[in-house]
């Protein structure tokens, strides 16, 4: 039978349960897969089961189309067998940037697709021949495309992986899957990575011989084993003699310490809360066989809600870290109580916290102990600018402080910690905001320090929070002026994230005790009492993200060392998505301190 169409095209389905006979579709095993196609010419011979298409011929099934003059489709073994040369596109826009070129398509239900004498074209340019290629939904287990990177210290390297999906379908997105690759260096080093994704965890392992040994495993996740609790997983470990060589982020390369932690417990507020888990600490960089601290951890509180503004808590903690032969436990015991109240047009705010406990380890016991007290009192001044949603309000409360604290720590945990420090302060806060979003806060405090040897410094301490949309900003600072103790630490956006935006950072101490007075009146706990950065001196970075309309952005990113005015990272990034979402491809350049020559890689993804 043919069906003719000179003066307009026709169009059709075909179905596996339809046109085509019932055991072409039990031989596909599904009922739901169809084949759409349209041409100017069609011939059809139900006998022999076949369609000839000639002349503008389209075909497409779910996210494939395939163009040609002339295709013969029949059914076969695995489903549609598509016949003829022609034009294989992932997508349906008029002109993909990529298409494969082949001699015959098998569409087999309901999502794999075989290709023979695949020709992989850019812009229509043949670029690369295939035998044949077998292209798989991120459902089913497959192939990951081949990487190809360059590295100043172990040079070019040449990777390939698949992907191993587990677990139910989901409607709401593909199922949960590992991908498992390996790599090789020109220059004899090689490494193997995998990487986990759950809707609600990610968890990579990469280990990697070049040189010398590098292990990183770095995870987050939570999940809800009961209704009453949930449980949470963070891990970030870097081991290995090329732990910080081989990272070429400068980031994750410069943070201090490994860290790893495991915990299910039950919502916090008002009422009795409490968790069980396991913590990890150790020095990064530390060798494979490297003693690290860890062991379990236990706690337990209660909050209650004491009437307008007023809130207690009491709780108790129990840890044990063991490191090589040696261990160390704590017993904490920590309770609070704070309240606010007008009188008149006056805030009063007052809070005590109190803590007693005891380390041990293999050298005895060490008794710790914390005292702290804050009153307050403010004058909140409000006025508004305009009506409604869109009214801007400010806020000012100059405010007058009462602080003091008496610590017991633990000598070989805060060395630089006075044991007592009491402080009277004065200074405002203030905040700017619109009812209907965005707002800044910030809060200054200056004043007068006493320390347990009698003497007396000035004591500066400010911080700000804001986003507007357009600007954002973090920042905290601390200072002893007489002794030029200074800590600073500060972010700031200027654009919104959803636009080009500029990220400034700067970050460092003066005077080797980087303002531990201020972060002891602050601290709940003695043995956490230490500085905030690692040495003295001063970092700056910024980054400049720039999305160059719907398809591509980019990045450019630099840190350097203020106080020896040397470069500590540059990085450069350009990400490109074809609008009709049929290619992705990124690529990056960087070079960092601590690592030869630069790093370049790129990762091309045909189906994002």
């Amino acid at each position: 039978m043919r069906l003719p169409a000179p003066a307009s095209t026709v169009c059709a389905a075909l179905a596996l349960a339809g046109a085509l006979p019932p055991r072409a579709a039990r031989a596909a095993g599904s009922t739901e897969h169809r084949v759409d196609f349209s041409a100017e010419r069609i011939e059809l011979d139900a006998d022999d089961e076949w369609l000839v298409l000639e002349r503008a011929v389209r075909v497409r099934s779910g996210r494939y189309r395939l163009t040609s003059e002339r295709l013969r489709l029949s059914r076969g073994p695995l489903g549609v067998v598509v016949e003829g040369g022609g034009r294989l596109a992932a997508c349906p826009c008029p002109d993909p940037p990529i298409t494969l070129g082949f001699s015959s398509v098998t569409f087999a239900p309901p999502t794999d697709v075989l290709v023979e004498d695949p020709t992989v074209r850019i812009g229509g340019i043949p670029v690369l021949w295939l035998p044949w290629l077998w292209l798989r939904s991120p459902d089913r287990a497959g192939l990951l495309p081949p990487t190809v990177r360059y590295s100043g210290e172990e040079g070019f390297g040449v990777g390939a992986g698949v992907h191993l999906p587990y677990g139910p379908p989901r409607a709401d997105g593909p199922r949960d899957a590992v991908a498992v690759g390996a790599r090789a260096y020109d220059r004899g080093g090689y490494g193997v990575d995998a990487l986990q994704t759950t809707p609600r965890s990610t968890l990579r392992l990469e280990w990697e011989r070049a040189g010398g040994t590098r292990l990183v495993v770095d995870g987050v996740g939570a999940w809800s084993p009961i209704p009453v609790a949930a449980g949470a997983l963070r891990v970030d470990v870097a081991r290995g003699d090329r732990a910080r060589v081989g990272e070429p982020r400068l980031e994750p390369a410069a943070r201090r310490y490994d860290r790893g932690e495991a915990a299910l417990h039950t919502a916090g507020g008002a009422g009795p809360t409490g968790g069980v888990g396991m913590e990890l600490t150790a020095a990064r960089g530390g060798g494979l066989g490297a003693a690290m601290g860890w062991g379990p951890r236990a706690s337990a509180a209660h909050g209650w809600g004491l009437g307008r503004g007023a809130a207690g808590h009491l709780g108790v903690e129990v840890s044990t870290v063991a490191e090589g032969d040696a261990a160390s436990s704590l017993a904490w015991q920590h309770g609070a109580l704070q309240g606010a109240a007008f009188v008149g047009p006056l805030r009063l705010r007052a809070r005590a916290a109190e803590g007693v406990g005891v380390a041990t380890t293999s050298v005895g016991a060490t008794p710790l102990g914390l005292g702290r007290l804050e009153l307050g009192v403010g004058a909140p001044l409000e006025r508004r600018f305009g009506a409604g949603p869109s009214a801007l309000a400010h806020r000012v409360t100059p405010e007058v402080v009462l602080a003091g604290a008496l610590h017991g720590a633990e000598p070989e945990r805060a060395p630089e910690a006075p044991p007592r420090a009491g402080a009277l302060l004065g200074g405002f806060e203030t905040a700017l905001g619109y009812p209907a979003g965005g707002a800044a806060a910030a809060a200054f405090h200056g004043g007068a320090v006493a320390r347990e040897d009698a003497r007396v410094e000035a004591l500066v301490l400010g911080a700000l929070d804001a986003d507007s949309g357009s600007v954002g900003a973090s920042a905290v600072a601390a200072a002893e002026p007489a002794r030029r103790d200074v800590h600073v630490s500060a972010r700031t956006r200027l654009g919104s994230d959803a636009t080009a935006h500029v990220l400034l950072r700067v970050a460092g101490r003066e005077a080797g005790r980087a303002a531990s007075t201020a972060r002891l009146l602050r601290a709940e706990r003695p043995y956490l009492a230490a500085p905030w950065l690692a040495a003295d001196g001063w970092t700056v970075g910024s980054s400049v993200i720039a999305p160059w309309g719907r398809a591509l952005a980019t990045l450019a990113e630099v840190d350097a060392d203020a106080t020896d005015r040397t470069w500590l990272g540059l990085r450069a990034s350009v990400a490109y998505r074809h609008p009709c979402g049929c290619l992705a491809v990124a690529a990056e350049v960087a070079r960092r301190v601590g690592r030869e020559g630069f790093d370049a890689g790129g990762t091309l993804d045909l189906m994002p």
